[in-house]
């Protein structure tokens, strides 16, 4: 079975967007869940460039 390349490369580039997706999913089942807001906190930090070198 062949990969095109092209996907692989979409694939790796959502791969943080699905990870603030699934810690959202989690956080939003128990929105009094003070650990699981702060996962998706962190998730969503990890996605934004980091600006305070710019």
């Amino acid at each position: 079975m062949r990969t095109n390349a092209s996907h692989l490369v979409v694939t790796e580039a959502r791969r943080p967007f699905q990870r603030v997706d699934t810690a959202y999913r989690e956080w939003a089942r128990n929105r009094i869940d003070v650990d699981r807001l702060r996962q998706l906190h962190a998730v969503i930090g990890e996605c934004l460039p980091d600006v305070t070198n710019a």
